[in-house]
């Protein structure tokens, strides 16, 4: 599975291009997006898991302490 992070972006105002890429990538059940930052109206399949950047803090270290484990 795929996992893709934004943070802190809009991408209907900031980058339509990568916008309808990503509605694309959304629609597959292979596919997870997830965001950080203001909750906004979207047309995309993404999961928003807040507004502070804390929580990019703790995924990082999660992350970090898997690869250590292997």
């Amino acid at each position: 599975q795929k996992v893709f992070l934004l943070v802190g972006v809009n991408l209907r105002l900031e980058n339509p291009l990568l916008n309808i890429r990503f509605r694309k990538l959304s629609s597959s059940k292979s596919v997870l997006i997830a965001f950080i930052g203001t909750k906004f109206d979207n047309n995309i399949n993404m999961i928003h898991l807040g507004n502070n950047i804390s929580i990019l803090k703790k995924i990082i270290q999660w992350q970090i302490q898997t690869i250590m484990k292997k």
